[in-house]
């Protein structure tokens, strides 16, 4: 195969020399095919923004003084954080892409040539494959666990974690960032602290960027030397949690209970939020009937039951579709109630309610 490559590009020198176009050296599909080398010099380099890698390579020599062709790159890479390889194609000799640097960055690449002799064919050459495997340094069972985010209301945001199984004396934990809008990794803003420990930390609103790769890295020092470095990538705008419906009014009518709230505090658009309304209806016969029903609206309409004799109905929100890929459920609101048993407490005294009791106190309508 190497010996039919040397005498193809021996053949295109001469024709070369002889002074004929390119353009008329129709090869065959096979031969164009044999002469793809696949691109040079591959690396792939991490500039320190906690897993936002560049790939990086070369036009093979073969090809560089080829004037009636084009020349494009497949590029394959996994996605460690969806467990699925990802495609592009592009003129380019780079391409940066997001990796967890906790597992092995993999990729194959191939070079695609289209020439006009070829009468527009793409020819794909030999695919080559490139693996880089981070290296895990650290106290063993020192990476921290339990890692969770809540963008509270699209004010501030709070990510906190426990300890590894091993935690050697003197630990200390240290946390830094990233997005596409800063031009080097940052430390915490503020870390929250428990037992002189910290376990967490807590980003104002003006150092957050929405729909981005949030990067984050913890690590830590110890008595018994560094603690393994554990990283994490999301996108915030799927972490929010909103604030409780903190006003629920409810007005009857003959056939009716008709609930209306306004949307909770914070910085969360309106129209990015959606509702899930709770209704717990105790019976004349002691029975509890129990219902949930999701809306856009901010107002619930409820068909009476003529059979019933107490009614208890709280709300909460989050993000829609519409907004987010994905979101938080806010805590309830407090529960509001309509009964024959005569008005409620502020203190939460009246029928034991399965769902409305609790935390949750019960307001008098």
């Amino acid at each position: 195969m190497a010996k039919c490559r040397r005498n193809v590009e021996n053949f295109l020198d001469a024709c070369k020399k002889l002074g004929v176009p390119q353009d008329k050296l129709c090869l065959p599909h096979h031969i164009l095919e044999e002469r793809v080398d696949p691109p040079a010099s591959i690396q792939i380099t991490d500039p320190g923004n906690l897993g936002y890698v560049t790939i990086h390579w070369a036009e093979p020599a073969s090809l560089q003084n080829l004037t009636d062709c084009k020349i494009r790159y497949q590029l394959r890479y996994y996605d460690t954080y969806e467990e699925r390889w990802r495609i592009i194609r592009t003129y380019k000799l780079s391409y940066s892409a997001q990796f967890d640097l906790e597992k092995p960055i993999k990729i194959r690449i191939v070079t695609l040539m289209k020439c006009t002799c070829a009468n527009g064919t793409e020819v794909q050459g030999e695919e080559v494959d490139r693996e880089y495997t981070p290296d895990l340094t650290g106290v063993e069972g020192s990476r921290i666990r339990e890692f969770h985010c809540v963008f509270h209301g699209k004010e501030y945001m709070d990510c906190t974690w426990e300890s590894g199984p091993v935690q050697p004396q003197n630990s200390q934990y240290y946390l830094y960032y990233w997005h596409r809008e800063m031009d080097e990794t940052k430390g915490c803003p503020e870390y929250i602290i428990l037992n002189e420990v910290r376990r967490g930390c807590r980003f104002p609103h003006q150092s957050l960027l929405e729909f981005s790769q949030f990067n984050m890295c913890v690590n830590g020092s110890s008595a018994a030397g560094s603690l393994r470095a554990a990283f994490f990538s999301l996108e915030i705008q799927n972490y929010v949690k909103p604030a409780a419906v903190s006003s629920l009014q409810m007005l009857e009518t003959d056939e009716l209970l008709r609930l209306d709230w306004v949307p909770p505090s914070g910085l969360v658009p309106d129209h990015c939020l959606e509702y899930e309304v709770e209704s717990n209806v105790v019976m004349k016969d002691g029975k509890e009937k129990e219902h949930r029903k999701l809306l856009k609206k901010t107002s619930y309409d409820f068909q009476k039951d003529g059979e019933s004799k107490f009614t208890c109905f709280r709300v909460r929100s989050k993000m829609s579709m519409y907004c987010a890929d994905q979101g938080l459920w806010s805590d309830w609101s407090q529960a509001t109630c309509k009964g024959i048993l005569g008005p409620m407490t502020k203190n939460g005294i009246g029928p034991p309610l399965r769902s409305c009791l609790g935390p949750n106190h019960i307001s008098r309508t």
